[in-house]
């Protein structure tokens, strides 16, 4: 049912290859959600893929633990469980370790967790969830993008198990701006509501979680910050309005004619004195889920864009002067190349 998540490398000539072990390294064990994102603004797009186990559970008695197994001087995150199971004066404990892993993968090949990588250039890689704080529990996708428009990509986690627990919350986590994260879910408001409407608990007989399966972002009321739509476990679908401060943003909407119309896989640069922002229009990030394929861009208290790269998947480079702030444009694919860029790449290459 589960095994490492892959990376395959286009060709271009119809067929891919498998550079996994090339570029990533050990990679998460049983990925559902995967999503490529420049978070510190350095013109390279990093890879955070979530993990429906994680490398840290949760425990009746709500406390969290994590287990580290270091091997051959390496720490590798590993699945478990600790927690006291009943209730009363004594306790059972459990502790689970998924030792059958060890019968098709060495510990050095992979990660039962979360794994984000940071895009190092010349197509490497380097594993930073622990450092970045982008671990979770039992993360359904990944939407990523500036919920706050300052500048910074977040990240927004629909979480949950669902049964037995009654509740489980959802992680927003916003980026410090220093390559670390800060979970500010519960303070935002961004929580399924407590308690649940299905079945009971088989120990302690109360109903199971009311939790998110899936989840959406979109500038969906056109004022400029964007908004977050989710699915939830026996539930309704729950819509977050955001009231954030307002701050300066761009929005680009492509659309292909030598590419595939949606322009899937163009890569949008945004050059701002020495600083370069970029985004990609991808398709999806998650379970059950699809989000505003528009770029959006969070330019906090920058008063303006020097010029916008784009490369689109034919291949065509584009470049827009001086794009105005606080509005989208849409861009149609043109016939041939723009004018020089006056920058070679776009991307990770």
């Amino acid at each position: 049912m589960f095994g490492p998540a892959q990376l395959y490398r286009n060709e271009g000539n119809g067929t891919f290859r498998d550079v996994t072990r090339d570029t990533l390294g050990p990679t998460t064990w049983g990925g559902i959600g995967a999503k490529a994102f420049d978070f510190n603004n350095d013109g390279k797009l990093e890879v955070y893929i979530v993990d429906m186990h994680s490398d840290m559970w949760m425990g009746l008695d709500a406390q969290h633990t994590s287990l580290e197994l270091a091997r051959r001087s390496e720490k590798e995150k590993f699945s478990t469980y600790f927690g006291p199971l009943g209730e009363g004066d004594e306790t059972a404990h459990q502790a689970a370790l998924e030792m059958a892993d060890l019968l098709e993968y060495q510990l050095s090949e992979v990660i039962h967790g979360n794994s984000f990588f940071k895009a190092l250039g010349g197509g490497r890689f380097e594993e930073i969830s622990n450092t970045a704080n982008l671990e979770t529990f039992w993360p359904w996708g990944i939407a990523a993008e500036d919920f706050d428009n300052d500048g910074h990509p977040d990240v927004f986690l629909p979480s949950g198990m669902g049964y037995p627990f009654y509740y489980w919350r959802n992680y927003l986590l916003m980026n410090n701006g220093d390559e670390t994260f800060t979970d500010r879910g519960s303070e935002m408001g961004i929580e399924p509501p407590a308690g649940g409407i299905y079945l009971p608990q088989k120990i302690r007989n109360q109903p199971s979680a009311r939790s998110s399966r899936c989840a959406a972002t979109a500038d969906f009321d056109g004022d400029g910050r964007l908004e977050i739509v989710t699915n939830n476990f026996n539930d309704r679908p729950y819509y977050y309005r955001s009231s954030l401060p307002r701050r300066n943003y761009g929005a680009f909407r492509l659309r292909g004619t030598q590419s595939n119309r949606d322009a899937v896989g163009a890569l949008v640069k945004l050059h701002i004195g020495e600083e370069v922002m970029l985004r990609q229009v991808q398709a999806a990030g998650g379970y059950l889920s699809h989000s505003s394929k528009t770029l959006h861009f969070g330019l906090g208290d920058r008063p303006k864009v020097d010029w916008a790269e784009i490369r689109w998947p034919s291949g065509r480079r584009q470049r827009i002067d001086a794009p105005a702030i606080n509005r989208l444009h849409d861009i149609v694919e043109p016939e041939t190349d723009s004018k020089p860029l006056g920058s070679t790449d776009a991307g990770n290459e």
